[in-house]
């Protein structure tokens, strides 16, 4: 038997018919590929080949952390050989591993290299080794599991009852891997073993034994201890293997046997996760049957045992079983109501939605909250109808049915929810509704909420607000501006704001922008802090003039006005505008303002997204240094350089703590 490559204390070898193990550095570091070992000269090749005996002088001396030089060679040279090569040369390796002067690690090698060279002539050397307390000993059983005669397997036996304790658990192992037959009956007896690892190995390895027999002894093990989940994991293990078999692969008594072992975990007193393993692997198994066995579990007593069964059953969407449950419904405890109703979202296909509907018309409100939101998932325009009503329930249901309205599919459903909103006459309702359009993205609905914003109904103003606020898009910036006159003084500006900034800045029409802010300036009561946030964000050459223009107004006011929103604003624009300020502000406050908000806007620029080149960031703050008339200002920038961990911000940060220092 060969198998994918293993580790054995410092070595990794790579167990394949033609591919030799490749040794590992003492470091116990991933040798590279056999593949990327260099191929021997054709004339290195033939003279390891005629004397095979030099290869081999002073290896029994090597030990972990010399040159490997040695043992690549010898590997190329066993993997160029023929069959009858190596099998000529494996005799030699025998001897060497049990010269008594090798040192562990050339023996350890030895016992790997002999893992996939070696035969029967092999065998009483690796024995003799395997039962040693040695550090090659599981190197040495490793090699008896892949040697494939048959005494390789008979030693492993006797290994089984002479290794040391250290070693036997490795033994047991690699009697599981040979699916050694013979070993039926010892490794029963020590699934008995007091050992709990001595026993859950004995387990293992009668699952992968997969015969008649090893079932059988799996079944008797767990009868005789019920209450064990290690041989009830095993009994399941073996049972789902069996299963998972294509049907014409398997018996039909073998099936039946594994179904009853599935059915004796299930009905023994076991811990909940091993039945609930086990029912899980009957409905892998054998969908189509298994609802029958498990049903009636939905009302015992193990009510997460139950949980997990009405899970499985749904999203196993068996159509017998879909019926079984809806028909059943209203006798199962409200646990498993729930169970039902949420597995009927997670399905989330049409046929699951009877059963949501069934859940629906409980009389448990957090029942009827999740049907809600199945109800969203496996449906369609027509449950706008039983969703609708749930929007002026109690809070829980409300946003259960707010959230499954939003999942429904459009078209259809977006047509019937604008009919129920026209048909309301309940402002609360109104208002709920306005927010589901919202959360469904429905845009056509923004000149209806534009509308209600000047609603007498506080409920309906605010969803109006809400939704006009969540569906703004590119070219709505002229239309939020004129809804400023509608607003009252009570309402939440916050929203309104950020979306006449956000549409502004992705307007595609941005001079346009301008003018329609320019007109708005000039009004009586004008939001100027949203207007000129609009105007900061705009990305045009005359919006830059606008801005400039009222940096250096005439009235302070409006210049320190400027300062403020500019420097709350990321953009080339305004790192241009906030340097003028700085260098020609007549004030020394406004010096001092544009200063703050020009390191400000330093800060801010790497912390977004994305962040800021750092070779831009070091040259504003070049900037910022030149701009800094006080010390506190040097300090400022020398403080907010500190926390730059690079090296071009550190030389600039020595280069200016050392102006700073100069007379």
């Amino acid at each position: 038997m060969r198998h994918a490559q293993v580790r054995f204390r410092n070595i990794w070898v790579e167990p394949l018919v033609d591919h030799p193990p490749v040794i590992a550095a003492a470091s116990g570091e991933v040798s590279p590929s056999v593949a990327h070992v260099p191929r021997l000269h054709a004339a290195t090749a033939e003279r390891d080949r005629s004397d095979p005996d030099a290869l081999l002088a002073g290896f029994a001396g090597y030990d972990d952390g010399q040159p490997m030089a040695a043992l690549v060679r010898i590997e190329q040279f066993l993997r160029s050989e023929s069959p009858p090569g190596r099998a000529a040369f494996e005799p030699k390796l025998v001897a060497l591993l049990e010269e008594p002067a090798i040192t562990p690690a050339a023996r350890r090698i030895l016992a790997g290299w002999l893992r996939w060279v070696g035969s029967a002539r092999a065998v009483p050397a690796l024995e003799r080794l395997a039962a040693s307390t040695e550090l090659a000993a599981s190197t040495s059983i490793a090699a008896l599991a892949d040697i494939p005669d048959p005494s390789a397997e008979t030693a492993l036996l006797r290994l089984l009852a002479t290794a040391p304790e250290s070693s036997r658990v490795t033994v047991i192992n690699a009697l599981g891997q040979r699916r050694a037959a013979a070993a039926l009956a010892p490794l029963g007896r020590t699934a008995d073993s007091a050992n709990p690892a001595l026993a859950t190995a004995a387990l293992e390895a009668l699952v992968r034994l997969r015969t008649t027999e090893s079932f059988s002894t799996l079944e008797k093990l767990y009868a005789a201890n019920p209450g064990s989940q290690p041989r009830g994991r095993a009994l399941l293990e073996a049972a789902g293997e069996r299963l998972r078999q294509p049907p014409a692969q398997v018996i039909a008594p073998a099936r039946a046997q594994a179904l009853a072992a599935i059915a004796a975990v299930l009905d023994s007193s076991a811990a909940t996760p091993l039945r609930t393993e086990a029912a899980g692997i009957l409905i892998a198994a054998d969908p189509a049957r298994a609802g029958e066995r498990l049903i009636p579990l939905l009302n015992g007593g193990d009510v997460s045992l139950a949980r997990h069964i009405a899970r499985q059953l749904v999203l196993s969407g068996q159509p017998h079983d879909l019926s079984t449950l809806l028909m059943g419904f209203a006798r199962l405890p409200v646990p498993i109501q729930q169970a039902l109703a949420d597995a009927a979202g997670a399905r989330a296909k049409p046929d699951a939605l009877p059963l949501a509907r069934a859940a629906f018309g409980s009389t448990d409100s957090a029942v009827r909250a999740t049907a809600a939101l199945a109800v969203g998932r496996c449906g369609d325009e027509s449950a706008v109808a039983w969703l609708v009503p749930l929007l002026t329930a109690d809070p829980a249901l409300a946003s259960s049915g707010r959230q499954a309205l939003g999942l429904l599919p459009s078209g259809p459903t977006d047509e019937r929810l604008r009919d129920e909103f026209h048909a309301a006459a309940e402002p609360a309702m109104r208002a709920s509704l306005l927010g589901v359009l919202a959360d469904r993205q429905d845009y056509t609905v923004w000149p209806l909420a534009a509308a209600l914003c000047a609603a007498s109904d506080a409920r309906l103003r605010f969803a109006a607000l809400d939704a006009v606020v969540r569906l703004a898009r590119p070219g709505n910036f002229a239309g939020l501006l004129a809804l400023r006159a509608r607003l009252r003084p009570d309402d939440d500006l916050r929203g309104w704001s950020q979306a006449v900034v956000a549409t502004a800045a992705s307007d595609p029409r941005p001079d346009d922008c301008v003018l329609v802010i320019q007109r708005a300036l000039a009004e009586p009561g004008a939001e100027r802090q949203v207007l000129l946030g609009a105007l900061a964000s705009l990305r045009c050459d005359q919006a830059a003039v606008v801005l400039r223009g009222l940096l250096f107004s005439t009235d302070p006011a409006v210049r320190q006005e400027t300062i403020r929103v500019l420097a709350a604003f990321r953009g080339d624009t305004a790192f241009v505008l906030l340097r003028e300020a700085a260098q020609r502000a007549s004030e020394s406050d406004e010096r001092i303002l544009s200063f703050r908000g020009f390191l400000h806007l330093i800060a801010a620029s790497r912390q977004g997204e994305p962040p800021a080149p750092l070779s831009s960031v070091l040259e504003h703050y070049r900037v910022a240094w030149s701009l800094a008339l006080r010390p506190e200002d040097k300090a400022a920038v020398l403080a907010a350089l500190r926390p730059i961990k690079s090296k071009p911000a550190q030389e600039l940060l020595n280069e200016l703590a050392a102006t700073a220092t100069q007379p």
